[in-house]
C-alpha cells in the first residue's frame, strides 16, 4: 500500500527467547518464527532482497527433500 512504512515484527526474539520458546511451544514453530524475522529484518533493514533468502531457502528444501518451509 503506498506510504504504508515497513515494519520489522517478533523483534523480541533472539537466540535467548528462541531456547524459552522451546520449553513450550513446537520446535519447528519457533524455528520459523526466528527464520522469518531474520529474513524481514535483512530485507527491510539491511536492503537484501526477498529473492536471496528465497534462493537460498529453495536450495536448503530440494537438498531435504521438503516442499514447504516449516
Amino acid at each position: 500500500m503506498p506510504g504504508m512504512m515497513d515494519t520489522v515484527l517478533n523483534i523480541g526474539l533472539n537466540d535467548q527467547t528462541a531456547l524459552g520458546w522451546l520449553i513450550n511451544r513446537d520446535e519447528r514453530f519457533v524455528y520459523d518464527a526466528y527464520r522469518r524475522l531474520i529474513q524481514m529484518f535483512g530485507s527491510v533493514v539491511l536492503g537484501i532482497t526477498e529473492k536471496a533468502f528465497e534462493d537460498v531457502l529453495n536450495v536448503l528444501k530440494k537438498s531435504k527433500g521438503a516442499k514447504v518451509e516449516y
